[in-house]
């Protein structure tokens, strides 16, 4: 925080995704106590498709769940 970098995470996939739940699942968006995680509901525009993703909130690097 003191250096106001941010870091980006990894989370392209489909050319038409959105990352959270929309209306349910809190935002679809989760962090851990320590924040050193998050947990994300990546999905394409349609639906057909939905990833849970763990992303490591100082390296950007995500894995799929």
């Amino acid at each position: 925080m003191e250096t106001h970098e941010g870091v980006r995470l990894d989370t392209d996939k489909w050319p038409d995704q959105s990352l959270g739940g929309g209306y349910f699942s809190d935002g679809g968006i989760y962090t851990s106590d320590e924040s050193d995680y998050l947990w994300i509901l990546r999905r394409t525009r349609t639906w057909d498709e939905i990833d849970v993703v763990k992303a490591n909130t100082e390296t950007g690097e995500t894995d799929v769940l």
